[in-house]
């Protein structure tokens, strides 16, 4: 994709000494400020990632962030460490940042351990990789196509926050098994049920209600429809509802690997309780191994839903990459240079 506005904003590169150029320039610490940006809000986002999986709320604010406020952050992380990698010319320097939002990134999550430092280790490598391909596709493209350069990097860098976020958020996830977190949880029950509610007919049950209600209310709505059964005496409808009704418990503990089900407890808490104690048997049944492929499951659904927020962000990146240019924050040259070519 070719750049919107840079196209009309090419410059003649200027030409002089290198002993002529100062170091303390305008672009000296316009690459400062994209240098701090990025680091800063590296940070930022691995301490709103630690408040997220814990649930503990913002300081100042009360309430725990949610997934916008994780991926509002995220965006601004990724975007300001893309404009790093492609504008910060100098190697040994770029690499100090990229070793310090990896540091800041994991800071809060930190313990002690070796799978700790190997993933801190892998996310170095897989950043300065993402880092190597934008510069790469930036100097051997004779057009600057900034959103290639972006999609490029992004695809690279969230596999390096994915990795980063699932393995940091296992020994939390470990005290507490839930995939994902409370709130986002509920909703995916509050749906479930109503969708559940719906096929039956549109009962009035949902996640709120006692379990017991919810299977009285699929019994009844069973036999109903049965003019054979409204015939019957009232004493003998009753003794098949509550017989429908126990044999629908027990199937219902069977699915759910319950050993008891409170007739009093919540839809949302029973379906709840069932998964963290099938999760707690499957890690006692796989021991270590089970870390292994909870990561794996993880990481295939973090990237499956990374490769949209990728290319979506490609697009935000593209949009503040011609703003920039516009604002004449950075500028685009063009300059001639000789090329090795290959040939019989």
């Amino acid at each position: 994709m070719s750049n919107l506005l840079a196209s009309t904003k090419l410059e003649e590169k200027p030409r002089g000494n290198p002993q002529d150029t100062i170091e303390e320039s305008p672009g000296f610490y316009r690459g400062v400020i994209v240098d701090t940006l990025t680091i800063v809000s590296a940070l930022f986002t691995g301490y709103i990632f630690e408040l997220f999986i814990s649930g503990e709320p913002l300081i100042g604010i009360g309430v725990p962030p949610t997934w916008t406020t994780l991926l509002a952050t995220l965006s601004i992380f990724l975007i300001s460490s893309l404009l790093e990698s492609v504008l910060v010319k100098n190697t040994v320097r770029h690499l100090f940042i990229i070793a310090l939002q990896v540091g800041a990134l994991s800071a809060f999550l930190y313990e002690e351990s070796s799978a700790w430092l190997i993933t801190f280790i892998s996310a170095l490598v897989i950043f300065s990789w993402a880092s190597w391909s934008a510069r790469n596709e930036t100097e051997n493209s004779l057009q600057i196509r900034f959103f290639k350069v972006a999609h490029t990097f992004l695809g690279k860098a969230i596999l390096a926050v994915a990795l980063m976020g699932v393995v940091f958020y296992f020994p939390v996830w470990q005290s507490q098994p839930r995939l994902v977190p409370d709130e986002t949880l509920n909703s995916i029950i509050d749906y479930a049920t109503d969708f559940t509610a719906g096929l039956y007919g549109n009962l009035s049950f949902n996640s709120e209600s006692g379990i017991e209600k919810v299977i009285e209310e699929i019994s009844r709505s069973q036999f109903e429809g049965n003019p054979l059964w409204i015939q019957l005496p009232l004493q003998e409808r009753e003794e098949q509802l509550k017989a429908l009704q126990a044999e629908m418990t027990d199937r219902l503990r069977g699915v759910l690997g319950l050993e008891e089900v409170n007739p009093e407890e919540k839809v949302r808490e029973v379906v709840r309780r069932s998964l963290e104690n099938n999760v707690r048997n499957l890690e006692q049944r796989f021991e270590q191994w089970f870390f292994w492929g909870w990561m794996a499951i993880m990481l295939v659904v973090v990237l499956g839903v990374g490769r949209i927020y990728g290319l979506l962000l490609a697009f935000v990146a593209l949009l503040i990459y011609e703003v920039l240019i516009v604002t004449k924050f950075i500028r685009v040259y063009t300059e001639a240079r000789n090329k090795e070519i290959l040939d019989f």
